[in-house]
């Protein structure tokens, strides 16, 4: 059965990538949304195997913020990627129990590689 994924990131081009990457790679794409808000809601319809989170979202909510709400009542695993690879951000992201925090620049066989241990 394929793992299912959720990617939530506000650069429509980063997520139709990653998407194309993953499909390629055997996981199914559930959805690609651009918001906290559209990820949360989704949560609550789907059960997943892994979430892929960008921390900048569109909407009123931030990936930290959206994860935070998810985790509350789903054990999803989440790989946040940021651009921000900061000590705010990395002190946000170790408040919420996370699989991976990978720069959304790395190469996609890295993010990858994070997304594979985190469904396993």
């Amino acid at each position: 059965m394929l793992k299912k994924i959720l990617i939530v990131e506000n650069e429509r081009l980063i997520g139709k990538l990653l998407a194309k990457t993953l499909k390629s790679s055997g996981y199914q794409i559930c959805n690609v949304v651009a918001s906290g808000e559209e990820a949360v809601a989704f949560v609550k319809k789907v059960k997943l195997d892994a979430i892929v989170m960008d921390t900048i979202l569109m909407g009123e909510m931030d990936g930290f913020e959206a994860a935070t709400l998810i985790r509350e009542e789903h054990s999803v695993p989440i790989v946040f990627l940021t651009c921000f690879n900061d000590e705010d951000a990395s002190r946000r992201a170790g408040k919420i129990n996370r699989s991976a925090m990978i720069d959304k620049f790395d190469n996609l066989h890295e993010i990858q590689k994070a997304i594979e241990m985190a469904v396993s």
